[in-house]
């Protein structure tokens, strides 16, 4: 490499050799390209990683492929690559890395993927080690995501249906799950045949919901579920007033909800939720 970037990265090395001697390396937003990687992997300062942050880059399937192959990532346990031009072609690289399934964290948001390579990716995790994942701003289907036993399951901005967002509400096998500015619409939720019992924290800000989907969530059992945003969608009295007679209100420590100017339920509403929710912290209207 020769250039003002190849300097820019060598001294990064240089000034993390704390970092890397713990096993981490982290290169955010460095314009990164597939050839400066390959360089990276092969650096003696560089040695067995355990954690890799190359996000907002410039890396392509190419790169995923150096990295599949590369020895300094037998051990690696969290990959963050989301914000790189990867496509499909990349993504199906990064499904045949011989480490994957030992991956705890993978964050692939924004990657340009369609659902037919993200389901890929999500079926080469299944079995694996995965507890945190993030596949937001991209084409998704639930297929392959549903059977996955995550922590976090992170869908933000994603491109997904009202089925794929009931049968991941319903069945899917994560605690939290993510689905803020995937754009919804009104009567996604509808015919939700339930909200998995191990549910607990559920994120659907700036979906286009409305009432009748709240209608729906607030009509199912919810067991685990302790946490709910509802942040900027199109709730009216109804929508709210469905929340106050939800059978796991109760049970919830956090229930955030805010409005937007064109769709704001009565004073008496909210106060009917107020009441319902109690004295208890954590209603946020």
């Amino acid at each position: 490499m020769g250039d003002a970037l190849t300097q820019e990265l060598s001294d990064f090395l240089d000034a993390s050799r704390t970092g890397l001697a713990d096993g981490k390396l982290t290169l955010i937003n460095k314009n990164l390209r597939d050839s400066q990687l390959a360089a990276i992997l092969t650096d003696p300062r560089v040695g067995a990683l355990t954690q890799l942050d190359l996000q907002i880059n410039q890396l392509s399937a190419l790169g995923v492929q150096r990295l599949a192959k590369s020895p300094r990532l037998q051990t690696l346990q969290s990959l963050c690559l989301s914000m790189n031009p990867l496509r499909d072609a990349g993504i199906q690289a990064l499904s045949q890395a011989p480490w994957l399934r030992q991956l705890t964290l993978l964050l692939a948001r924004s990657c340009g993927g369609t659902a037919a390579g993200v389901r890929t990716l999500a079926t080469a995790l299944a079995g694996g080690a995965i507890r945190s994942l993030d596949l937001g701003g991209q084409e998704v289907q639930a297929a392959g995501l549903v059977e996955l036993p995550l922590t976090l399951l992170a869908l933000h901005e994603a491109h997904l249906d009202g089925a794929a967002a009931r049968e991941l509400i319903a069945h899917g096998h994560m605690k939290s799950l993510t689905l803020s500015r995937a754009p919804l619409g009104a009567g996604a939720l509808v015919g939700l045949p339930g909200i998995a019992p191990g549910l607990y924290s559920l994120t659907l800000d700036q979906t286009e919901l409305a009432d009748q989907d709240v209608m729906a969530l607030a009509a199912r059992p919810a067991p685990a579920l302790e946490h709910l945003s509802l942040q900027y969608c199109s709730l009216r009295d109804d929508g709210v007033r469905a929340l106050a007679r939800a059978p796991w209100l109760h049970q919830l420590k956090t229930l955030t909800l805010a409005f937007k100017g064109d769709a704001l339920p009565s004073q008496k509403a909210c106060d009917e939720l107020r009441g319902a929710y109690g004295d208890r912290p954590g209603l946020s209207l």
